[in-house]
């Protein structure tokens, strides 16, 4: 096991729900500590991630590669600089961070599956090509 730590506190939640696709996504869990646990297929191999709000830890052969994006992950390579929020409704949030895997094939499949049919079918096609073609997830990847 690895493990990275950032300084800026992230609200997961708001940051990592466009990675889930659909409620039973088997790719992406959130346990009753707060924590998420994803699995990828990263460039050097698979691997296991969990996030907290202050930092992650990560298990199997894509574990360096997994910490070593953790701060696009999570927005903290955002450039802020010129980012104006004009819309009063907007102007008293947070900051809004949009994280980013790296993984062009780990979002094109979903992306394409959810515009070409309704959403609850498109989450079960991923499932369906995930369980017949992925692989196992590396423990400790929690079941629920």
């Amino acid at each position: 096991m690895r493990e990275r730590r950032y300084e800026m506190p992230v609200d997961l939640a708001a940051l990592l729900g466009p990675h889930q696709h659909g409620g039973y996504d088997p790719t992406w869990r959130r346990t009753g500590d707060g924590a998420f646990w994803m699995t990828k297929r990263t460039p050097d191999g698979p691997g296991t991630l969990r996030l907290t709000r202050h930092g992650g830890q990560a298990w199997g052969a894509g574990a360096s590669w997994l910490l070593d994006s953790l701060p696009g992950l999570v927005g903290a390579d955002d450039d802020l600089s010129g980012f104006t929020v004009h819309h009063e409704v907007l102007k008293g949030l947070a900051v809004p961070r949009i994280g980013r895997s790296g993984l062009v094939f780990e979002a094109l499949v979903p992306a394409v599956l959810e515009q070409k049919v309704v959403g609850r079918e498109a989450w079960r096609a991923w499932r369906y090509l995930l369980r017949k073609y992925g692989t196992q997830p590396l423990a400790p990847h929690p079941r629920a």
